[in-house]
This record gives C-alpha cells, sequence and structure tokens, in this order.
C-alpha cells in the first residue's frame, strides 16, 4: 500500500523571529506578583493594631520580585525591572492601604474611651463611685463608717421640705462646733465624700459652699489644696463694754493694730450729732486694722472729740485706745449704744481685710459715754463676717447679767 503524503511544514518567514520562552515565564511571574499582593490586601484588611498589615506587605513584595528574577533568569534584565517597578506601585499601594486602616482603628479606640470616660463622669457625678471604708468598731457595717471623719454616716431624709445638701451642711457643721473636727482637719475629696454619703458631687459642693459661707471651712485649689476645717471665729461680746484688744486677751489670742490714717477733721452732721458737739467742730480720725493672731479681722474707724482729748495723736495710737483715753486723760468709756448692720466689702475694704470684694462684713455703730454722760467716741467698725461672732448676753432685768 502506498503510503499517505505527509502534509508540508509551514514555510518560516523571513524577519520573524520565534516567540522567546521568557515570555511565558515573565506572565507567570506577573501572576504570580499579582496573586501576592491580593494575598497581602487581604491580610492588611484583617490585620489589628498599629500598622496593620504592613510587615506582611513589606516581606511578600520581594518575595514576588525574587520569583519574577528566577523565572526569567539573568539575561533579561530589562523585563525584570518592568516587574520590580510594577512590585514597588503595589507595595506602596499596600502601604497607603494600611495606613487607612491604621487611622481608622486608632479613631474607633478612641470613640470608645471617650464614650467609657463620659459613662465613668455620669457614674461618680450620681454618687456611684465606690471608695474604701475603714474597718469599724464593734464589727458594725464598713458603710457606716469613714476613716477620716468622725461617727457613723448620717441618715439623710429624701423628702418635701428638707433638703440634702440642708442635712449634710448641719451634720459637718455640728462636727466642727463639738471638737470633732479640729481646726486644720482636711475632709475627704469631694468624689470620695459624696461617693460615701450617696449623693451626687453637685448636692455635695452645695453644702461646701454654705459652710465656706458661714466661715467653717476654707477651700483652696492645686495639688495640696482641698477642704479644711476653718480657725475658730473670734468672739466680739457686746454685753460688755470692752476694746478689742480685751476682748482678745480674754481668748487667749494676740491683738495687733496697723494704723492706715490718723488726722484732725472737721464733724460731720452724723459726727456731730453722736458726740453732742456743733457739725464743723474738730474732732480726732483714727483709722486703724485689727489683727488677731497676725490676720485682718476688722477696719476700726473711730472719732474723738478733739476739746476732751487734746492732743491724741501726738501718742502711740497701735495699742488699746480705751486704756490709752483712761491713762492719759482720766477718761474711760463705761457705756455705749451699738447697733449692728450686715453689709459688703467694697474694694477699699476688700483689699485691707484680705477678702473678696462683696464678701459679707458686719458693721457695728457705736457711740461710747463716759461715766458722766459725755460722748467720748462715734465708731464704724466692719467686721469680717468669715472670722468673728457676735455674741449678746439677755435677761429680764439688766442687774442679773
Amino acid at each position: 500500500m502506498a503510503s499517505e503524503p505527509m502534509a508540508p511544514e509551514p514555510p518560516v518567514l523571513t524577519g520573524q523571529a520565534p516567540a522567546p520562552a521568557g515570555d511565558a515565564a515573565l506572565r507567570s511571574a506577573r501572576s504570580a506578583a499579582t496573586a501576592t499582593a491580593a494575598a497581602a490586601r487581604r491580610v492588611a484588611k484583617s490585620a489589628v493594631g498599629p500598622r496593620p498589615g504592613q510587615d506582611t506587605v513589606l516581606d511578600v513584595v520581594p518575595t514576588a520580585r525574587s520569583t519574577a528574577a528566577q523565572a526569567t533568569g539573568p539575561t533579561e534584565p530589562g523585563r525584570i525591572d518592568k516587574v520590580g517597578r510594577a512590585a514597588q506601585t503595589d507595595r506602596a499601594a499596600q502601604t497607603d492601604q494600611a495606613a487607612q486602616t491604621d487611622r481608622a482603628d486608632r479613631a474607633s479606640r478612641t470613640d470608645r474611651a471617650d464614650r467609657t470616660d463620659r459613662a465613668d463622669g455620669v457614674a461618680s457625678a450620681a454618687g456611684a463611685v465606690p471608695t474604701a471604708q475603714a474597718d469599724p468598731p464593734s464589727g458594725r457595717a464598713s458603710a457606716l463608717w469613714h476613716p477620716r471623719l468622725p461617727g457613723r454616716k448620717p441618715k439623710l431624709v429624701r423628702g418635701s421640705g428638707v433638703t440634702v445638701h440642708g442635712q449634710i451642711e448641719n451634720w459637718l457643721a455640728d462636727a466642727i462646733a463639738t471638737g470633732r473636727l479640729a481646726p486644720g482637719d482636711r475632709l475627704p475629696t469631694e468624689q470620695d465624700l459624696s461617693g460615701w454619703l450617696g449623693v451626687s458631687r453637685m448636692t455635695l459642693r452645695h453644702a461646701l459652699a454654705e459652710l465656706a459661707q458661714r466661715g467653717l471651712v476654707t477651700r483652696t485649689v492645686g495639688r495640696s489644696g482641698g477642704t479644711f476645717v476653718a480657725e475658730p471665729k473670734v468672739e466680739q461680746d457686746l454685753t460688755v463694754l470692752a476694746g478689742f484688744s480685751e476682748q482678745l486677751r480674754r481668748h487667749g489670742l494676740v491683738a495687733g493694730a496697723r494704723v492706715l490714717a490718723a488726722a484732725e477733721i472737721a464733724a460731720s452732721a452724723a459726727a456731730s450729732a453722736a458726740l453732742e458737739i456743733g457739725v464743723g467742730d474738730p474732732v480726732y480720725e483714727v483709722r486703724r486694722l485689727r489683727l488677731a493672731g497676725g490676720q485682718p479681722i476688722l477696719i476700726e474707724h473711730s472719732l474723738f472729740p478733739a476739746e476732751r482729748c487734746p492732743g491724741l495723736l501726738d501718742y502711740r495710737l497701735d495699742g488699746s485706745l480705751y486704756e490709752l483715753l483712761e491713762e492719759k486723760y482720766g477718761q474711760r468709756p463705761y457705756r455705749a449704744k451699738e447697733s449692728l448692720e450686715p453689709v459688703t466689702a467694697g474694694v477699699r475694704e476688700a483689699e485691707a481685710l484680705g477678702v473678696s470684694e462683696g464678701a459679707p462684713l458686719m458693721l457695728v455703730e457705736r457711740t461710747a459715754y463716759a461715766q458722766s454722760g459725755l460722748p467720748l467716741e462715734f465708731a464704724r467698725d466692719l467686721f469680717r463676717g468669715d472670722r468673728t461672732k457676735v455674741v449678746v448676753w439677755t435677761s429680764e432685768l439688766a442687774g442679773e447679767l
């Protein structure tokens, strides 16, 4: 049998080179690099923490370049450079995407932290912050005792006609008055005390502000600040006629005086009526800042008739003026008419007394008489409301005082 004729081979066209084997390797390397970059993107999206997926992206891109280099061989550097540039582009894109993911994650964590802080603030304001309690005596419940406060926790009544802050104010004022809280004692922090009492910090602040207004506590800010029990008030007994220096000596305090002004002036209509002299007659004006233990307590403004105590301004005026009148002129105030009026501190008074403008003061207006009945002094004294307390004894019969 005759054999079938074989088909002729296709002719090779002149000028057309056969496809090199490196093209297939290059396409394979590009496919591998693309697949590896896609895997890196998936890893970057699922990563959590600082710069998620960064290490993965930086590790896989050199691997893709190495694969491309091995596939193409050392004889085609131009093709390998193209793969390297493509890998670099993919790496930059993945780095940007990882940075965006990182920013989004940080923003989410910050938002969660803010919500937590706000929730803690609401709980603290509601008095829900737990505080450490001292071991109670006799096995009583620890919630009834506080390591820095005397006695048991007060029972606060919530209802119409009473206020919680008023009950807290009275409880602390009673502890101060009975000596269970001594001068200089530091109260617990607002957060600690409000949590122990089971009230809001706003309610506690209201009570502390009232105590500070009454001069029972002092409040300071700063690292060493807080709420402290104030020094006891200086008692001014109006039942008996005694000078400020004598009153302080009775309480074991050292009296002091700083002369602010001393001059001879003409009597005003009010001064002339009180001193029973003519309007315009000469009077000695003495204005002094009185101190107790070195602290300013009151401003004295006294007027003395010049004809009844001539040359008064020639003597020292930083001591007791009543003792000076008795020693130099043989006259001492025997009785006095005094009136009390609450006022507020002006700019000059506030600066001299070391209080804020508008602070409460007690104005005591006095006309003092000698035993003969002649007026010796017309005075208007301004006492600090937070450092002094006026005491008056009363009786049905004056002789029983």
